[in-house]
């Protein structure tokens, strides 16, 4: 059986942002595929929470596109983002690594935990 094509979700296409004449991001794009997981890094001041922000609706692009299931979302009021169902989580600030959200998960049944 062929394998499945994972369906682009989530879309950033060259979007850029200023506030006043200060460049805050410039020419960034990115997507996310149905089921996958992505993580945006950087040192403080990197833009992480800004795209953020630009992708719930809080801050609209000033050029580019996001797209979410191929449809435009910038714009929209961010209680209209979040009905189309999306969740964007971020790693809780005070935990030392993300290796620690993972030793607190349960294993499955008859499954030894990912980290001893």
């Amino acid at each position: 059986m062929p394998k499945k094509i994972a369906e682009v979700i989530l879309d950033l296409q060259n979007i850029s942002l200023r506030f006043g004449g200060v460049k805050a991001l410039t020419d960034i794009s990115f997507n996310v595929k149905e089921h996958e997981i992505r993580a945006i890094i950087g040192p403080n001041g990197a833009g992480k929470t800004t795209i953020f922000n630009m992708i719930t609706g809080l801050f609209a692009p000033t050029e580019g596109d996001i797209l979410f299931q191929g449809k435009s979302i910038v714009g929209l009021k961010p209680y209209n983002i979040a009905q189309a169902g999306r969740h964007i989580g971020g790693h809780p600030p005070g935990l030392p690594s993300p290796a620690s959200c993972v030793r607190g998960l349960p294993a499955p049944p008859g499954h030894p935990p990912p980290y001893a």
